[in-house]
């Protein structure tokens, strides 16, 4: 999975110097993520697991909406008056 980042034009310059790291931890806001009907739930719907918090486990029903990953910096650019960087997050972070 490939993502872009684009920054805010009076941010630009904050990732100069970035290209020489190999991977950059993200934390971003899911916006559209719903709240859950319950704050317990099984790993998968598994019945076979044991009930747990919803923190616990990935599920994409939390009460927080927030979210962090690690990603590959594949290439950083300026231009047009805003900032962009993409990265590569490995598979089993996208759903």
């Amino acid at each position: 999975m490939t993502s872009e980042i684009v920054l805010r034009q009076d941010l630009v310059g904050v990732l100069d110097g970035l290209e020489g790291f190999s991977q950059v931890l993200m934390i971003f806001w899911v916006h559209r993520a719903q709240p859950p009907d319950s704050l317990r739930g099984r790993p998968r719907g598994r019945l076979d697991m044991p009930e747990l918090g919803v923190l616990a486990f990935r599920t994409p029903h939390r009460p927080n909406p927030i979210g962090l990953t690690a990603a590959e910096v594949v290439y950083t650019s300026t231009g047009k008056g805003s900032e962009h960087t993409r990265t590569r997050t490995p598979a089993w972070i996208s759903k």
